[in-house]
């Protein structure tokens, strides 16, 4: 009864083509209160990152990508809003590949095993994003792979997943439980280096400052 209870307001997963998803959507937000349904969404979906994933995965995960060279974060359409705050005040050379004069396979054309790259991918998976994981893959990076179940396409070139669930009660993946994974994993990298950014932040606000860019 809890788990139907809990799963009363959402759009199923399987379900992936967004017109589709609208039309059950339609129906259920007709039959509930549209805030406390979405809220009781939200709130599974960052109790799926907790429940999942132990203190361990993000450690390890911190540690692969603070111990890379260059850092790659491959995302694509809605997932690009995630992978822009990731990792640029913290760690050197982090590379977003979603440049709209490039595309992904252009910048990981010279990734080595020295290197990793930062997926993030959710249904319906990118192909594209597909094509970059199995490509540095052959390479022999690490891939840090963040996605809503052990079972999608990109999980079985990962180095280490990191899993949550981004279901909702519209026609659109909800990302509020991914951008807590996303500010989670930073807190991890930002533990383990410690002081070693505190130049660079103090570089950043003196120039933007000077703006009032803040």
């Amino acid at each position: 009864r809890k788990a139907y209870t809990e799963r009363m307001n959402s759009v199923s997963d399987h379900i992936t083509i967004p017109s589709e998803r609208l039309k059950l959507s339609i129906s259920k937000l007709d039959q509930s209160d549209i805030v406390e349904s979405y809220f009781s969404n939200v709130m599974q979906n960052l109790n799926s990152c907790i429940n999942r994933n132990d203190t361990i995965d993000f450690e390890r995960a911190a540690s692969l990508i603070a111990g890379s060279k260059r850092k790659f974060i491959v995302t694509s359409r809605a997932n690009s809003c995630i992978g822009d705050m990731l990792l640029k005040h913290l760690l050197p050379d982090v590379y977003e590949t979603s440049h709209p004069a490039l595309n992904v396979i252009d910048h990981l054309c010279d990734i080595t095993e020295n290197d990793c790259i930062v997926a993030v991918s959710f249904p319906r998976y990118s192909e594209m994003d597909f094509l970059a994981t199995q490509m540095a893959y052959d390479a022999g990076a690490k891939i840090i792979l963040i996605t809503d179940k052990a079972s999608s396409p990109l999980a079985q070139y990962a180095t280490q997943i990191l899993t949550v669930s981004v279901d909702s009660n519209t026609f659109f993946n909800s990302y509020v439980a991914v951008l807590f994974t996303m500010e989670l994993l930073c807190s991890f990298i930002s533990k383990k280096m410690g002081y070693s950014t505190e130049a660079k932040l103090e570089l950043i606000d003196k120039y933007l400052s000077k703006v009032g860019l803040f």
